[in-house]
């Protein structure tokens, strides 16, 4: 089982300590972090990017990262905006490696979603939340069963 630890923005030390101490398996970097910061870990690593219509296949271009996760772009938050974003582009990213798709997925989209663009992997946290913070079991439930019905084909 994999254990992703989420960072926005932290120093390499600090996420090491945290590596060590908790077990994490995959670092997700989700805030400004350089190609080359990236490339310090011995560790896979997910680089998140806020897509902002098409011109963020030349950043990408320079991240040699294990994973890309897509989330919609806002101004003032680095990600859990509840916003999808550009299916399209994500689609297209693909050609970059494991895309992990995310931003504004729940149950009423997510099979459009994992059909059209057929991510690597998806990332789903509001759309599943009865409030901020607070899983929706039914809605979990919901999502797991559209999952496994993509994932294995069946219809059960």
């Amino acid at each position: 089982m994999e254990r992703v630890g989420v960072f926005v923005d932290e120093n390499l030390a600090k996420i090491e300590q945290i590596v060590k101490q908790s077990g994490i398996t995959t670092v997700q970097l989700s805030g400004q972090e350089s190609p080359e910061f990236c490339h310090q870990f011995h560790l896979p690593v997910i680089k998140t990017f806020r897509v902002q219509g098409g011109r963020v296949f030349p950043q990408i271009a320079e991240y040699h990262v294990h994973g890309y996760l897509f989330d919609a772009y806002d101004p003032h938050l680095p990600g859990g905006t509840g916003k999808t974003c550009d299916w399209k582009i994500a689609r297209e990213a693909k050609k970059f490696g494991h895309l992990i798709l995310a931003g504004g997925l729940k149950a009423e989209n997510l099979a459009e979603a994992l059909e059209y663009v057929q991510p690597y992997g998806v990332d789903i946290c509001s759309g599943v939340e009865q409030a901020p913070g607070h899983k929706d079991y039914d809605k979990l439930r919901q999502v797991f069963t559209i999952i496994n019905r993509f994932r294995y084909g069946n219809s059960n």
